[in-house]
């Protein structure tokens, strides 16, 4: 645009686009000024057909005007109508893309209180119809925050100072042997407290002693070192005294004292006495709740499948047994009926003499059991460490994940690798899949 057509006083004021194009036709008509030139080679081919409709444009240029006095504009009139025609014509085609609201939306209030005394341009009912039609269109879509996943939290172990690679996987704390005489009842709870069904049990049970109830929580918020004196006085004598117990015999009652553990931990056997003699063949059948299955074997290697198996093989009973129908011996098997929810499995370590057998079991760690159409899994299993059943030391392994175990050795927890070889655990604890 070039500098004779706009007023020296006008050209000091800061237009937006749309007014100077306002400005510019109010000085075509008033002052009789033609510019030098006017572009429309910007209009699309798409517009002029809008521009038709709305705006007649003559043809070729050609304006012809009447020859009247009262008509003192001439060819150099002419031109200048040409040319507001042509710049008319430009506005609406800009106005029909993009609505007003969006012209001043940006613009200063300066601007827009200067635009109010400006002439405004008035648009035809279609132009009105299709400017609503585009600003529906043109909504800003709701932006899609992205949110990232937290990042794995490191948790720290109260005893060893390990750190849970795994999320959802926790180290669990360690557990204070002040007495020396502790061990039993640590390994217990540190399997116990592995399973989730455990823990949410004694959390929502109100029948639960109290020493059991705040132990669970102390394990599960990972508060320092755990003790367990207060639950061994909780269960009663002999776990109260400074004693070395068996562990098997710690959770059998610890387990009964509660309904919600026993629901949970309680197998249904049927236990089966026949007579030996053929002719006689009398037979009694009887169900029996248990806590632990009691698995034996006198091989020294056998696979864990082979030995569930074992359990349900006839054994003949003493001369001390007989049969009450004819007096003579019986013989007896146990079949697991309906398997609990945790099972618990006893391996018969001892002689009776009180001596360890040199008994390996092999696929503890991998074997998945198929027992009466469920599927179980080793979560966690009870070691002892000695050749005699009076004494010695327990300690506790627990799965944490894929083929990595926690040994548990009470105030010390570390991450391992690999199930501990050539060792054979003395109660296993198996989750239902």
């Amino acid at each position: 645009m070039e500098a004779h057509i706009i007023n020296r006083d006008i050209k000091k004021r800061k237009f937006s686009k749309l007014a100077r194009f306002r400005q510019w036709i109010k000085n075509l008509f008033t002052r009789h000024k033609q510019p030098s030139s006017v572009t429309t080679d910007v209009i699309q081919k798409d517009d002029e057909q809008n521009i038709q409709k709305h705006v007649q444009v003559p043809q070729n240029h050609e304006v012809k005007l009447a020859e009247s006095k009262d008509d003192n504009l001439g060819r150099k009139g002419a031109a200048i109508l040409l040319a507001a025609a042509e710049i008319v014509s430009l506005v609406v085609c800009l106005l029909a893309k993009v609505p007003g609201e969006q012209l001043n939306k940006n613009a200063p209030e300066s601007e827009k209180e200067e635009e109010k005394d400006l002439p405004q341009v008035h648009l035809s009912l279609d132009e009105i119809l299709r400017n609503e039609v585009l600003q529906k269109k043109q909504k800003p879509k709701p932006q899609q925050v992205q949110v990232k996943p937290p990042s794995a939290a490191k948790e720290k172990g109260a005893g060893g100072g390990n750190v849970a690679t795994v999320p959802g996987s926790p180290v669990p704390p360690g557990y204070a042997n002040k007495d020396c005489v502790s061990c039993y009842a640590n390994a217990i709870c540190q399997c116990m407290f592995s399973f989730d069904e455990i823990i949410t049990c004694i959390g929502q049970d109100p029948t639960v002693g109290k020493a059991l109830k705040k132990l669970c929580q102390n394990h599960a918020q990972s508060k320092g070192l755990m003790d367990t004196r207060e639950l061994r006085r909780e269960v009663g004598s002999p776990f109260s005294a400074r004693e070395q117990q068996d562990a098997e015999d710690f959770f059998s009652v610890l387990v009964n004292q509660n309904e919600s553990l026993k629901a949970l931990t309680t197998s249904i056997v049927r236990n089966t006495r026949k007579c030996r003699k053929r002719s006689c063949g009398h037979e009694i059948t009887a169900g029996d709740l248990v806590n632990c299955i009691r698995l034996g074997t006198d091989k020294s290697r056998i696979h864990i499948t082979e030995l569930i198996k074992e359990y349900s093989k006839w054994e003949c009973l003493g001369e001390e047994v007989h049969c009450g129908m004819c007096d003579s011996l019986c013989a007896q098997n146990s079949e697991i009926e309906v398997p609990a929810q945790i099972l618990i499995c006893q391996l018969m370590l001892w002689t009776e003499k009180g001596l360890k057998k040199n008994i390996k079991v092999e696929g503890i760690a991998d074997t998945v059991l198929q027992l009466k159409n469920k599927a179980y899994q080793l979560q966690a299993a009870v070691f002892h460490h000695s050749n005699n059943s009076q004494s010695g030391h327990y300690t506790a392994i627990r799965r944490h994940s894929g083929q990595q175990w926690i040994k548990m050795n009470d105030t010390k927890v570390s991450v391992e690798n690999k199930w501990p070889r050539g060792k054979t655990p003395y109660l296993l604890f198996y989750k239902s899949l």
